[in-house]
């Protein structure tokens, strides 16, 4: 594979296989090599082929994926995430995505449900899927605002949502992520969100 494809082939929703692929299946992976402590280098030239290497190491450190936008412990405390998505695989790759970067996730696929548990647990961050049956992102986000207005909401979607900054605080979100997501770009947004919970952030 070429270089610019190597360099994203673990980023979620990622696919060179057109409306075939989902861009799950090496990202999923990744999340579940990761928990294991896991190193993978990959290598690969054009018509030669691609090689995968793993590296299980039990009393070493959490690894990164190397070649790849690398994943580390957060700088400070760890935070807790709610993610809700009505397609489960896609919730799964940002909980391991996240869980992978030191922080813990907690996956849902419903809106009421997501807003129950909010009300009842706490948390410091809340990732929700636009596009949902029964309760929308919007109505997740403005619930969550209702009882915890502090809290930083980024919503998710593939409609290339574009809002102004007093549009997104009308409808209770922080930020817009747009799918296909990447890696750089949830470790971004829970930058920023780590950035909110310190005092004077």
């Amino acid at each position: 594979m070429p270089e610019s494809v190597r360099q994203r082939i673990f980023d979620p929703f990622f696919t060179t296989k057109g409306a075939q692929g989902t861009g799950l299946g090496l990202s999923i992976t990744y999340g579940i090599l990761t928990r294991h402590r896991a190193r993978v280098t990959v290598e690969s030239e054009p018509r030669q082929g691609t090689t995968f290497r793993l590296a299980f190491e039990p009393g070493a450190e959490r690894a990164v994926v190397e070649l790849v936008m690398p994943v580390t412990a957060p700088a400070g405390t760890p935070l807790r995430c709610l993610v809700v998505d009505d397609e489960e695989p896609v919730g799964t790759v940002l909980g391991d995505v996240l869980e992978s970067s030191g922080h813990s996730a907690v996956v849902l696929t419903n809106g009421a449900e997501a807003i129950e548990r909010f009300r009842h647990e706490p948390f410091d961050v809340v990732f929700t899927d636009l596009a949902m049956p029964g309760l929308s992102g919007w109505q997740v986000a403005r619930a969550v605002k209702a009882s915890a207005p502090a809290v930083p909401v980024f919503l998710v979607t593939g409609f290339g949502v574009e809002l102004s900054a007093e549009e997104r605080r009308a409808h209770g979100v922080d930020l817009v992520l747009s799918k296909p997501l990447n890696i750089e770009s949830i470790l971004e947004a829970i930058a920023l969100a780590a950035h909110q919970q310190r005092p004077g952030g």
